[in-house]
């Protein structure tokens, strides 16, 4: 097992860029060329005391790069897959799908119109429309036959495959049927030798290795087992709360769930935004979760925490925190002055970089610190002036600065959204200090009016027009109105802050 490098992601980019990634192995710090956006999975051992992983730069285009942050292969392709169990990676190039190694050398050139994951030493490939075969690691027919569609194997080593429109079966690694096609809908085998299945295309049940019906179909869906051995599924019916998921056995573990997240991490969902839940049942930290961001594949994640303080003068409400959960329902605090996880342009809150056990908050002094499952900052980003102008700068938790970008006449700099001030808010006035000052100036304005009773008057009998340039934007069509209203109109003085 390789180490994975950490990524930190660089919000406070210059013009014209996009928030790119930095790589951090080994305490050393590299900026991708061309410009990285995103890491599909997990780096695999190379053989060669490192590690590469199929990646995405800002431009779009895909490419392999290593745990250094060096393109092994260049971004220049179409579309790029992490690798198979065999150690082999399908990418796409002009439009045709081939596979290469975890060197980066391509072993089976780009060919296919379209390309599955290998498994079992077989992968899927289609060589035309509606026809799919299956070939072996040296690009070589696995076995005879061709199929309408034809997905990957899984590791009970059944694969889903039709010959006809909208009707599957599984078929064994020599591409004979291990169960006869029949269903509408079917899904890969989990682990356990079970999977999801659906004769109609309305109900779905669980099946075995010899296609038998381990649960009738009852259920309006059924997800793909995961990694804990559970599957995410709806009920059928009318009910609200119809989410939750189930074991092998068709046993719910979780149930009547609303807006129930239908993916898990360390065996924990996100039902409505606010709660944790397992199959042991709803995570307890003690106070109430206002807002629950997934956790990452380390356990933790971002939440919003609320409470409520006993006094001898009753309840009274704590403000709400931001702080790190975990899986083992306790509470990592922030150290003082570090504000809010980070949002993006979108206003959502950014998630966590792939392999990387680190939530990005962002402080009061605008840097971006990096906290760790305990809530320590492990790194943080700053914004810096130069005698070029302004730059990123990334610190460790010693102080210790571990890398700097370019300079720019001007930067991108994230803020607080959840913790905005009142201040940010106004329009007309830099402070609710001036507020008084403000309104004095409205009633001054609407004294002038007054002492200049008689044109207003006039304008309300509509025989002269007293114009206000101030209040034109907030004027509505006065058309329909009587010369009372009209007068009360001209009188007012209004302004939107």
């Amino acid at each position: 097992m390789i180490a994975q490098p950490i990524l930190i992601r660089n919000y406070m980019h210059g013009p014209g860029e996009e928030p790119y990634l930095l790589v951090l192995s080994h305490g050393q710090v590299t900026q991708p060329a061309p410009a990285l956006n995103r890491v599909l999975g997990a780096f695999n051992d190379n053989g060669q005391g490192g590690g590469i992983a199929a990646a995405q730069a800002t431009d779009g285009r895909y490419g392999y790069l290593d745990t250094h942050g060096t393109w092994v292969v260049e971004p220049t392709l179409d579309n790029a897959r992490t690798f198979g169990d065999n150690g082999l990676a399908r990418f796409c190039s002009d439009g045709r799908w081939g596979y290469l190694d975890l060197t980066g050398k391509t072993v089976i050139a780009p060919q296919y119109e379209n390309a599955q994951a290998f498994c079992a030493g077989r992968a899927a490939v289609r060589t035309a429309t509606n026809k799919w075969t299956y070939i072996d690691t040296s690009g070589k027919p696995a076995f005879k036959g061709t199929f309408r569609e034809a997905r990957s194997f899984s590791d009970a080593g059944l694969a889903v495959a039709s010959t006809k429109r909208d009707l599957f079966g599984y078929i064994d690694t020599t591409g004979a049927w291990a169960i006869a096609p029949r269903f509408a809908s079917a899904l890969a085998f989990g682990a356990q030798g079970v999977a999801p299945a659906s004769e109609d295309g309305e109900l779905f049940g669980l099946i075995g290795l010899q296609g038998e019906w381990l649960l009738q179909p009852c259920h309006r869906k059924i997800g793909p087992f995961n990694a804990n051995g559970l599957a995410y599924c709806e009920e059928a019916g009318e009910r609200w709360d119809d989410g939750g998921y189930i074991d092998a056995r068709g046993e719910h573990v979780i149930r009547h769930k609303r807006r129930l997240s239908q993916a898990m991490s360390c065996g924990i969902a996100v039902e409505a935004d606010s709660e944790y839940v397992s199959a042991q049942g709803t995570l307890d930290f003690g106070v109430y979760v206002s807002w629950a961001h997934r956790f990452n594949q380390f356990g933790f994640g971002t939440a919003r925490f609320a409470g409520v303080e006993r006094t001898p003068q009753g309840a009274v409400d704590l403000p709400p925190v931001w702080a790190i959960a975990r899986d083992d329902a306790s509470i990592a605090m922030p150290p003082a002055g570090v504000l809010e996880p980070l949002t993006d342009d979108g206003c959502m809150v950014v998630p966590a970089e792939a392999n990387t056990p680190l939530a990005a908050f962002i402080a009061s002094d605008m840097s971006i610190a990096l906290l760790d499952r305990d809530a320590r900052v492990a790194y943080r980003l700053r914004a810096e002036w130069g005698p070029q102008g302004r730059h990123a700068a990334l610190y460790d938790a010693a102080g210790a600065r571990l890398w700097q970008g370019a300079s720019h006449a001007t930067q991108h700099m994230p803020h607080p959204f959840f913790s905005v001030s009142a201040d940010a808010l106004l329009e007309e006035i830099d402070s609710v200090d001036d507020l008084i000052t403000f309104a004095q100036a409205m009633m001054l304005k609407t004294e002038e009016k007054l002492h200049n009773i008689d044109a207003l008057l006039h304008a309300a009998d509509g025989t002269d027009e007293v114009e206000d340039e101030e209040d034109d934007e907030d004027e509505d069509d006065d058309d329909d109105l009587d010369s009372d209203e009209r007068l009360a109109r001209s009188v007012s003085t209004s302004r939107r802050i």
